[in-house]
């Protein structure tokens, strides 16, 4: 599978998501490295011993998701992480009385990678 690229227009801000889902750590530090990654984000994203990690490059926003293996539960995971990043820089504060804001974006994000 390759890196794949999903866009988020939540609210006003547009949101680039980066996901390597079941991508070799190689491959994805190549796509990464060709969109402006600085190390010091890759060095955050590669930790050995996860089965997947989430992190943002504050200097543009950008999301960048990793799944080592076709890992569904680790990529829900770090795609809630997502999710709550992306509501949280709109002003968001989830509560049981407004989930499904967290709730659609987590579909959307998830639906995202997995049609591809």
């Amino acid at each position: 599978m390759k890196p794949q690229i999903i866009k988020v227009n939540a609210y006003v801000y547009p949101i680039i998501s980066f996901v390597g889902y079941g991508v070799d750590e190689n491959q994805f530090r190549t796509f990464m490295k060709k969109r402006g990654c600085s190390d010091e984000i890759m060095d955050a994203l590669f930790v050995s011993h996860v089965r997947g990690k989430m992190v943002v490059d504050d200097k543009t926003q950008a999301v960048y998701v990793w799944t080592p293996t076709k890992d569904i539960i680790a990529l829900v995971h770090e795609l809630a992480h997502t999710a709550f990043y992306i509501l949280e820089i709109c002003g968001v504060v989830i509560s049981s009385e407004n989930d499904e804001a967290f709730c659609y974006l987590q579909q959307h994000l998830l639906s995202s990678v997995l049609e591809v």
